[in-house]
This record gives structure tokens, sequence and C-alpha cells, in this order.
């Protein structure tokens, strides 16, 4: 990355913070594309005019600060909006930039300087960029951190690097609304996705309602409620397990043809618990689930078993389980 000295261009802060907004709001559902407009607002001169830029993503089921993507200030950038508009559309393709970046991560507790600062206090903070070992932003003079939430829960910090501490100052000045139009976005996207999710949940029980009053077996109705459980909830697999006498017995598995047969014999343990205690059971990680095999508690996130019960009888079990690109626990509707 060129660290050389950068001119300042003047230029109304509130109008930097209403284009990028207008920007990421454009983004739809893509956080990766609301994540470039961020990088590109921010290094460009009329933005942020930062010698470069790195956003870092909380992993909080490792406890890790991840880099996921950087960005450096380019010759002839042009409009600020169309530079903008030009980083949503981005094919994405990781630069070296990016690759150094997605090659660091650290746990909360070692977070030093001003990112340690700012991850714990929850405000904007300035600094030596060199206060935070091994760093991608070690060759800069100064970064300011900007900490990030996605609704209740941290979403990253933005770390932004400049010349000198004046240049930063004045570039965080430039920046203060910023924050403010990320976590806008990042609820506007929330928001979008609450809408498709119910969507899809409305979707699951009126094909599912359909189905029970039409000619359909068994089997087939087994088969319909393993692939409506997830993709009414957006999960990444299910299965459905049948009582056979004091045992379960793996009936069907949904899910990526590399994966269901095995996921749904890993959470066999799990649905017999479910059974035993007759009643949901549920985790936010695969610590909560019982017996997972490492190899599957690496790759799974939030699950849920449910009893399948008539008569008070249990007559089989229903898993469901996501994966690690799940964002977030489960919610109340689900």
């Amino acid at each position: 990355m060129d660290l050389s000295s950068h001119r300042q261009t003047p230029v109304d802060s509130s109008l930097v913070t209403a284009a990028t907004l207008t920007a990421m709001l454009a983004c739809e559902a893509d956080v990766d594309a609301l994540e470039r407009v961020l990088l590109a607002a921010v290094v460009h001169a009329q933005g942020g005019n930062a010698i470069g830029a790195w956003s870092l993503r909380w992993d909080s089921r490792r406890g890790l600060l991840e880099g996921s993507r950087a960005a450096a200030p380019t010759p002839d950038s042009g409009d600020f909006a169309a530079s903008l508009a030009a980083a949503r559309r981005a094919v994405p393709k990781p630069t070296a930039l990016d690759q150094r970046a997605l090659a660091w991560a650290e746990p909360a507790d070692r977070l030093e300087g001003a990112l340690g600062a700012a991850w714990r206090g929850g405000a904007s903070v300035e600094g030596d960029a060199a206060e935070q070992p091994g760093a991608p932003w070690n060759a800069a003079q100064h970064i300011g951190c900007i900490p990030l939430r996605r609704g209740p829960a941290p979403f990253g910090v933005l770390v932004v690097a400049w010349d000198d501490a004046a240049t930063a100052e004045a570039g965080m000045a430039r920046l203060a609304g910023l924050r403010e139009a990320i976590v806008a976005a990042l609820a506007c996207l929330d928001r979008a996705a609450e809408v498709r999710r119910r969507t899809r949940q409305v979707a699951a029980i009126a094909e599912f309602t359909h189905a029970s009053n039409s000619a359909i077996n068994v089997a087939e109705a087994t088969h319909l409620l393993a692939r409506l459980s997830a993709q009414g909830v957006s999960a990444r697999g299910s299965a459905v397990y049948r009582a056979s006498g004091e045992e379960l017995v793996l009936l069907v598995s949904h899910g990526p043809a590399t994966l269901r047969d095995g996921f749904g014999r890993a959470f066999l343990q799990t649905a017999c618990e479910c059974a035993r205690q007759q009643r949901m059971l549920s985790g936010d990680s695969p610590t909560e689930a019982i017996g997972l095999p490492e190899h599957v508690a690496d790759e799974t996130t939030v699950w849920v078993a449910a009893p399948l019960m008539a008569y008070g009888r249990v007559l089989g079990i229903l898993v469901v389980h996501d994966g690690l690109e799940r964002v977030g626990n489960w919610e109340r509707g689900d």
C-alpha cells in the first residue's frame, strides 16, 4: 500500500454522509457490497481522504476480530457518488490488500491501543498505528478506529489510516456522521432480511397446509417437513428421525448433498435427548448439542430439536441446524 503524503480536499461532511448512506442503502441484502462502499467512501479524496482503510468483522462464535477487506486510494477516482456506485457494483475479486487483511485476526483481549480502546469503549478513538502488533496497518503513522454494531450485537471495527495526527483529526471530523450512516444501513438490511424471513415462513406453512389437505403419504409428508422446516427459517439443513421401539432411526435428511446424511447421523444423540425430555431443545452453539463430532461442530452454529408427538407419544424428532454463514441466533418467529 502506498502510504505517501495524501492531499486533503475540503468537502461538506454532511454531503459525504448523505451520499455514503444513499449508496449503502442501495446494497440491499449484500453486506459485502456495503463493506466495499464504506471503504471506498473512506479512502476517496472527497470522503475520508484516508491513505488506507480496513474493515474488521467480529466472529462471536470464535471470539475473534478478523480482517475482512481493505482499500487504498486510487488516482483519478472521479466523482464521489459515482465511485461509491462503482464499488457497490464491483465484482468481488480479493486483492493483495484483502488477502493480507484476511490473514489477520485477534481475540478481543489482545486488542491494543486505539483499536482496543474503541472496541471496549464503543466510541471512535484515534491513536498510533503501531500500537497493535502485527496489524496490516502498521506501516501507517496514525489511525482512527470506528466501532460498528448491528442491532444489539457488535459487528466489527473500521480502521482508517492517515499520514499524521493532525490529518487524522480532520479526517475523523469529516467521518463523524459515517458511523450513524453505517448503523442505519445495517438496520435497513436487517429489516429487509426480516421481511424475507417472514415471507419464507408463511410460504412454508402455506405449502405444508396445502399438502396436508391433499393425497400425500407419510413418506412424502416427511420429506416435505424436512425441506420446509429448513427453508422456512433459512437454515442449512434438517433431519427427521422416527421412533422405532426405544430407539430413533434417521428417516430423512435435507441440505447440501455432501453434508446432509453425515449431519443427520451426528445429531442423533441430541434427537434422543429431545425424545427423552419430550420437549423442544435448542442452542446458539454446537457445544450445547450432545455428542456432535468435531468436524460437524466446527461447521455448526444454531440448532433446534423438536419432538413430533401424538396422543402423548413421541413418534419422531425434527432437527434443524445452521452453518457458519448465519448472522445472529434464532428469532422468536423461527
